[in-house]
């Protein structure tokens, strides 16, 4: 599910690409465009064809929380991905999903590593705070919120 208000056009279709390059076979997974109240509507700027079952939804009340629960509401499948608009998924992302689902099945939710691609490279200072932007390298499982404690860390 990708949720998005007046996007970067050019930010957008990078994301695109990267769910269009995905290793995990169409038929086994949906693409919901919730279109979060942008102007000009996202239906006429965007080309889905390349995905029989990908659709543009149109939610008016702004906010990622509506958007989200628009596409919620609009999904049939057991398993939700929440893609941001200026995102780019590894070409396996999908597939691993769905092996994390089935091994971990407790699970409600999980992240991974996300790695920054910035127009501009930020001064070094900044780097002590990219975690607080979820900007980050996941090397093991860990299974908490308070990823820095010792004993969150999964051992089978």
């Amino acid at each position: 599910m990708l949720c998005t208000h007046n996007p970067r056009v050019d930010y957008l279709q990078q994301t695109l690409t990267g769910l269009r390059q995905q290793t995990l076979d169409l038929p086994q997974w949906e693409l919901l465009l919730i279109d979060n109240a942008s102007a000009p509507p996202l239906s006429s700027r965007v080309d889905l064809a390349w995905h029989f079952s990908a659709q543009v939804i149109r939610e008016e009340k702004l906010g990622l929380t509506s958007a989200r629960l628009c596409g919620i509401t609009e999904s049939r499948a057991e398993l939700l991905v929440f893609v941001d608009d200026d995102a780019v998924l590894k070409n396996d992302y999908l597939e691993n999903a769905l092996k994390i689902a089935a091994r971990c099945a407790l699970l409600g939710a999980w992240g991974g590593s996300v790695q920054p691609d910035f127009e501009t490279e930020p001064p070094a200072w900044t780097r002590q705070h990219w975690p607080r932007l979820a900007i980050r390298a996941v090397t093991k499982e860990t299974w908490s919120n308070f990823a820095g404690y010792p004993d969150t860390s999964r051992s089978e």
